[in-house]
């Protein structure tokens, strides 16, 4: 029960901004500047369904982010993990091509997307390599104009705007009036004095949580699947790849403990024949 209480306050808030005309470095090895400024984002309590619905919605995130581009894989993500579904596809009739095999090149966008933002401990120094990630972020969380974007001309074919209008113009050659859905919002809470991020589905909801914990999102040691890590020290995705890396390490050790001396004895036996 503490650890359902802990998390919900988690929920509370979102980044704090202290200016003081200086920086502090971050985990990452970054400098973070401060402001004197507080700026808090909250999820609204009926989102939050307990710990075990949040383990649940990681483990649908590390499943989207591992997926592989197969479409039988795409099948069995859909029966697995049915309400990870991304992104709304709207026209006149309703919600349309959910989980179909039209839809899977959207359903890889979102997964390049979740892959290229999982692993973000401090800002890239290049611009665009930062733009990039922060395009792809705004793009999963639904926090952007999703039909303005469609309308606009020259995006580079590499940003995330980009690749998602190419997407939808393939959704479109299926379904001509279909839509984007699945906007977020953000909106201002006077009387909390915070601003308040709605998401619109699950897929959103286990990012939020996700987003608000990143140093959770891992990419194991020995494996390179993308996972959830429950604890900051976590380097592996299973107790398998743990004792794989182990071994691993363990030999890797006895040959440089033991591997020059060995040779040395094989070459004495060899003098000694001749």
């Amino acid at each position: 029960m503490a650890g359902a209480n802990a998390f919900v306050i988690v929920l509370g808030c979102y980044a704090e901004y202290i200016n003081e005309d200086h920086v502090i470095p971050s985990p990452g090895g970054c400098l973070v500047a401060r402001s004197k400024w507080k700026a808090t984002v909250q999820v609204f309590p009926q989102h939050y369904r307990g710990t075990g619905d949040v383990g649940q919605l990681f483990e649908a995130l590390s499943a989207l982010a591992n997926l592989r581009s197969d479409i039988k894989e795409y099948g069995k993500l859909r029966l697995k993990y049915p309400d990870i579904w991304p992104m709304q596809i709207l026209s006149r009739d309703g919600e349309k091509l959910r989980w179909a095999s039209e839809a899977f090149d959207l359903v890889r966008l979102y997964r390049d997307l979740l892959r290229s933002i999982w692993v973000w401990p401090c800002d890239p120094d290049d611009w665009s390599q930062l733009n990039r990630k922060r395009e792809a972020l705004r793009l999963l969380m639904g926090v952007v104009d999703f039909t303005r974007m469609l309308s606009e001309e020259h995006l580079p074919a590499g940003m995330p705007q980009g690749r998602f209008q190419t997407v939808w113009r393939r959704i479109r050659s299926h379904v001509p009036d279909a839509t984007p859905g699945s906007f977020a919002t953000v909106f201002p809470s006077w009387p909390s004095g915070q601003f308040v991020y709605m998401p619109r589905n699950r897929f959103q909801e286990g990012l939020y949580l996700l987003f608000r914990e990143s140093w959770r999102a891992r990419i194991c040691g020995s494996c390179q699947a993308h996972f959830v890590a429950e604890k900051r020290q976590t380097q592996y995705c299973s107790s398998k790849c743990a004792a794989a890396a182990k071994r691993r390490n363990d030999l890797e050790w006895w040959h440089r403990k033991h591997g020059k001396r060995s040779n040395r004895q094989r070459k004495r036996g060899k003098n000694e024949h001749l």
